[in-house]
């Protein structure tokens, strides 16, 4: 980041953590190919945390 700053000759630099707080959920045979979790998805929309099936939409 201090390179960032200075490269782009900047006089501060924000840092905002948008990481997801959700918790890990289990491991699921539909994590294993995309059809897989296609196929899961189409009958169960919640096999994916709602982070994940809003970044994957």
């Amino acid at each position: 980041m201090v390179s960032f700053r200075e490269r782009d000759r900047l006089s501060q630099v924000v840092v905002i953590n948008v990481s997801s707080t959700e918790p890990l959920g289990p491991v699921r045979r539909a994590y294993q190919s995309l059809d897989a979790l296609e196929v899961a998805l189409a009958r169960k929309p919640d096999v994916l945390p709602p982070s994940s099936l809003y970044a994957y939409d």
